[in-house]
């Protein structure tokens, strides 16, 4: 197992290369602090799923949180911190996988630069009131993040990546209110180049 640790704008990360399995102590410890996947997964996905748990938990090692002190939380896509959220996203592509955390909704999306999106694709997540064209990884990646971020605001009718839009890397939808500032960065990590991209629902949004 590799990991890397870097910063995007001023959120630090880990990134994980998915190796082995993991240890049943660590399943166990995910297992609770997380709540089960919502479908039956392969064994690839589900090495993935717990690798990018466990990426979590290093990523709040490195920021000197003890995992004695976080607890489940009835709240999506948040642990608790001495009593207060702790807000997580995660990512995984191929055989990586990406965390992070904040005070506040945080979304993560990564892919690997190299990576081609189909032309036809678009329709999936292109929205007509999108910011001037680009490269259509670098908007994947950015509406990945950005709908992370917005999804426990959208309504069960829009989880959809064509229900945002962005506009000078803010990312807005038309059926919710909060909208999310895009970070994107390319990195090379592990003997890698990626492309990541981070929303953020506040610019008061802190790490810890």
């Amino acid at each position: 197992m590799e990991l890397a640790f870097f910063k995007i704008h001023d959120f630090k990360v880990c990134l994980l290369q998915n190796s082995m399995p993991l240890s049943l102590e660590q399943q166990s410890l995910i297992d609770y602090l997380f709540p089960p996947p919502k479908q039956k997964m392969g064994e690839k996905r589900k090495l993935s799923y717990y690798n990018a748990r466990l990426g979590l938990l290093k990523l709040l090692e490195s920021l000197n949180i003890p995992r004695a002190a976080v607890q489940k939380s009835p709240q999506n896509y948040a642990l608790l911190f001495e009593g207060i959220p702790l807000f997580y996203s995660l990512s995984h592509t191929q055989d990586y996988a990406l965390a992070c955390c904040a005070s506040g909704p945080i979304g993560i999306d990564f892919e690997i630069a190299s990576r081609q999106i189909a032309v036809n694709a678009r329709h999936l997540f292109k929205n007509d009131k999108d910011q001037k064209e680009e490269q259509l990884l670098d908007l994947w990646v950015k509406k990945e993040a950005g709908f992370k971020a917005l999804s426990e605001s959208l309504p069960q009718d829009q989880q959809l990546l064509k229900s945002l839009y962005l506009q000078e890397d803010i990312a807005y939808s038309d059926f919710c209110t909060p909208h999310a500032q895009i970070y994107l960065e390319k990195k090379n990590a592990l003997n890698q180049d990626f492309i990541i991209a981070i929303a953020s629902l506040s610019q008061k949004n802190s790490q810890i």
